[in-house]
């Protein structure tokens, strides 16, 4: 038994020094950058309205919500805690902008879930638009109702370039840290599944554990069921994604109740788009 789980330690930790740290860490720290810098305000301009009305969040959080589908998981989350620990928003918008811009970017689904796991790059980037769609949904349907005139107001950031940098860098290193350790314990919690008998149901239930291995597992069944479990799994985030993004709101004493809760809606919304997907492709083959 030490050994099986010692196995899966490596094995996490290989995945974290190939993969999530190289492929997160810079995405972190230019996240950062633009949001204490205040470059997010200037790309949140042409989509501010828009914004504002979706969601009745901010219009200048929209460059957050963009950002979330470029840099991935958390950076969403850790962008909405620093307006918040800036006070360019309130309390309650930082929970809800955290819970509505926790998304992954591009290279998880495209490029690993569906080039590699699937084996076809295609059903990676039906995975990324499934998430996409999944979460302007529930964003929609969870908008802040105000009856306030809409006033696109860009408040100043006060940290310096060098401070935006040298918080950043540190920032993201702290990030990382938590985010490998939680990889690691997820990844291990998942293989121990694998000693229950559970067959295949259990391929289909690691993805909401843990996203990487979890999605390699469900790709290996080969049904149209693994596809609907992945797009569910990757727009809940998995419980690994969940206890990053409980980290960085506990730090800043955010509430993480309400972003389990748009999580949950915007899984169940991504499995019926799923669904409905792999309907259509049935019919159009």
């Amino acid at each position: 038994m030490p050994e099986y789980f010692g196995s899966s330690t490596r094995d996490a930790v290989s995945v974290c020094l190939k993969s999530v740290i190289p492929s997160l860490f810079c995405f972190t720290v230019l996240t950062r950058i633009i949001v204490s810098s205040g470059f997010a305000y200037v790309i949140s301009k042409p989509f501010g309205r828009l914004f504002y009305m979706l969601t009745g969040l901010p219009s200048f959080c929209a460059g957050v919500y963009l950002l979330s589908f470029l840099s991935g998981f958390p950076s969403g989350v850790i962008a909405a805690a620093q307006l918040y620990k800036s006070s360019a928003v309130t309390k309650e918008d930082a929970e809800r902008l955290a819970a509505v811009s926790n998304n992954t970017g591009p290279a998880l689904p495209v490029f690993l879930i569906g080039g590699v796991f699937f084996g076809d790059t295609s059903c990676g980037l039906a995975v990324y638009f499934i998430q996409i769609l999944s979460s302007l949904i529930c964003a929609f349907v969870f908008r802040k109702h105000t009856r306030e005139r809409y006033e696109p107001v860009y408040p100043e950031m006060r940290s310096s370039a060098l401070r935006a940098v040298t918080d950043s860098v540190e920032g993201s290193i702290r990030s990382c840290a938590v985010l490998c350790a939680y990889v690691i314990l997820f990844s291990c919690v998942s293989d121990a599944l694998s000693l229950l008998p559970l067959n295949n149901i259990l391929a289909y239930i690691k993805p909401f554990i843990e996203i990487v291995s979890g999605s390699r597992a469900a790709s290996g069944v080969g049904t149209a069921y693994s596809f609907i479990a992945v797009c569910s799994a990757l727009s809940f985030g998995g419980l690994c994604v969940h206890m990053q993004a409980a980290s960085v709101c506990a730090s800043h004493k955010l509430s993480v109740s309400l972003h389990l809760k748009l999580k949950l809606t915007q899984a169940l919304i991504a499995a019926v788009s799923a669904a409905v997907y792999m309907l259509c492709k049935a019919l159009c083959t």
